[in-house]
């Protein structure tokens, strides 16, 4: 196991040691049991490193191997240094040839110097806001059929629910799949299963902490299972309509596609899902801006246009204070390939750096009271770039922050319109770290609209953790 950990993760044996602090090494295994403690629980490993280190810390006392960097100083060297350094993604292994392979080697988040350029060229201007505009009516569409179906006074599975509406609505802009249309509603619903199979297995760590390919393991069948991915996802580009953004997908190089669209259909739902998520959450801790948000989006009308949604204020800070509480991208890592100094401390080649927005968004000095969901302190100046990255920064900023904000924004419209959501009392929230910060379980009760506002709840410690409690 010691040997496949090493090979998943760092190639060779640990770097040299550093005048760094960290957390205990597990006893007997050593560092290695806190790399899995980290692929275990990603979320309490950010923290409990945090807690023992501040800022900057290593995975264990002295190691140089993985390091933990926090704030904006750190995110800013970690996101505008690009040439010294390329994306970690802790994928398992990719036999030559495989479509993990292709995935890995031509995926925008892990691509790098031109490549990584090219690919920005090819994802970048089809998802920026104005060219979106002609999906809205399209997008408001799904959003009205979901919403409409929900059962009012019932208490729902939000996670399934706004997973489908968002699968749905990437796979209209990318592919031209209308669920409706009944010839096509089995393909539709054929790549929203595997698409939700994927991301469960990639975001399974016993994929990459045992990668052997023999049956039984996980790691054989995650294999399997993208291959599937790849074929299904290109039978449907091949049968695709002229109006999805799969015609500026097949640019070439023909092998960057399978990673192309594992990007927009995978990353580009899957934020917005999530998002959606703690934004109901959230509100239905918190009334008062609930009530407020509502009364908003009512003074705009019963079909406001786009760009009313777009300009307005309250849902605009209600969405970006809850990125800045409960951010999605909750961490990522950078693997060296220079020497690099990093908070004083000399940081040699090879070594990986992880850093977290979601640390950041929760340093008292960039934000008061971090923990608390405030949308009014929007009212004042922005924070940089560095201090409140919900979609990262600089260069390797996400190119499908729009796609979710528009997707998101047109959603509340439809949805506080008709319902107002409620935690049902005794339940837990539960966040669940793997490739996005996602809820483990997340159930909603469907209050009438403007009937009686949701009454807060105990959502338990791990959601206390993250979000002070309501009122």
């Amino acid at each position: 196991m010691t040997t496949l950990l090493e090979r998943a993760f760092f190639g060779r044996a640990p770097l040299p040691r550093v005048d760094l602090p960290g957390p205990p090494a597990r006893p007997l295994v050593g560092w290695r049991g806190n790399l899995v403690d980290l692929m275990r629980d990603p979320l309490a490993a950010l923290y409990r490193v945090h807690a023992c280190c501040g800022e900057l810390g290593g995975l264990t006392e002295g190691n140089g191997a993985m390091v933990f960097a926090f704030g904006p100083e750190h995110n800013r060297a970690l996101s505008t240094d690009v040439d010294r350094m390329v994306p970690f993604l802790a994928l398992f292994p990719a036999p030559e040839g495989s479509a993990v392979e292709r995935i890995r080697d031509h995926i925008l988040f892990s691509v790098h110097g031109e490549r990584h350029s090219e690919e920005r060229r090819v994802l970048g201007p089809p998802l920026h806001r104005r060219r979106l505009e002609r999906w809205v009516a399209a997008i408001d569409a799904i959003a009205e059929q979901h919403v409409a179906a929900l059962p009012r006074g019932a208490v729902i599975d939000a996670p399934a629910i706004l997973q489908t509406f968002t699968l749905e609505v990437i796979l209209r802009i990318v592919f031209g799949v209308d669920a409706a249309d009944r010839s096509r509603a089995a393909e539709a619903a054929a790549m929203r299963d595997f698409l939700t199979r994927v991301l469960d297995v990639l975001g399974d760590p016993s994929a990459a902490l045992l990668p052997i390919d023999l049956p039984g393991f996980p790691y054989r069948r995650a294999l399997h299972l993208v291959e599937r991915f790849e074929r299904e996802a290109r039978r449907l580009a091949a049968s695709s309509t002229a109006d999805g953004l799969i015609t500026d997908l097949s640019a070439p190089p023909r092998e960057a596609l399978t990673g192309r669209l594992f990007a927009l259909l995978t990353a580009g739902h899957e934020t917005g899902y999530a998002a959606l998520c703690w934004i109901l959450a959230l509100l239905a801790q918190h009334p008062a801006v609930l009530a407020e948000l509502a009364e908003e989006l009512r003074a705009l009308g019963p079909e406001p246009g786009f760009d009313a949604l777009w300009a307005a204020p309250l849902l605009d800070a209600v969405i970006k204070e809850s990125l800045r509480v409960l951010p999605t991208a909750a961490y990522g890592a950078r693997r060296l390939l220079q020497p690099l100094e990093l908070g004083g401390v000399p940081l040699a080649a090879g070594a990986v750096v992880v850093f977290s927005h979601l640390i950041t968004h929760h340093l008292a000095r960039c934000f008061p009271d971090p923990h608390r969901f405030d949308p009014s302190r929007w009212r004042g100046p922005s924070p940089s770039p560095w201090a409140y990255l919900p979609f990262g920064s600089g260069p390797r900023a996400c190119p499908g922050a729009d796609l979710a904000r528009v997707e998101i924004k047109i959603f509340l419209a439809r949805f506080l319109a008709r319902y107002w959501p409620e935690l049902p009392e005794g339940d837990e929230v539960v966040p669940k770290l793997r490739l996005t910060l996602r809820p483990e379980r997340l159930r909603l009760r469907l209050l009438p609209a403007h009937s009686r506002l949701p009454r807060p709840i105990d959502a338990g410690p791990r959601w206390r953790r993250l979000v002070a409690p309501g009122c």
